[in-house]
């Protein structure tokens, strides 16, 4: 099982939550200049907004 296969089963509701999560990660990093390792937050995100938009 891949590390993202839960995602696929997440409920709508539950993604929203997870994307305002994980916007919020990413801010709190580049606050703080952690611009290094904000690439794998960005892409959890940019993979839970399209589950989220059905494409």
């Amino acid at each position: 099982m891949t590390a993202m296969r839960w995602w696929y089963r997440t409920p709508p509701r539950c993604l929203a939550e997870a994307v305002d999560e994980w916007r919020f990660i990413i801010g709190w990093m580049e606050e703080r200049g952690d611009t290094v390792h904000v690439d794998w937050p960005r892409s959890i995100l940019q993979h839970l907004e399209t589950q989220q938009t059905g494409d």
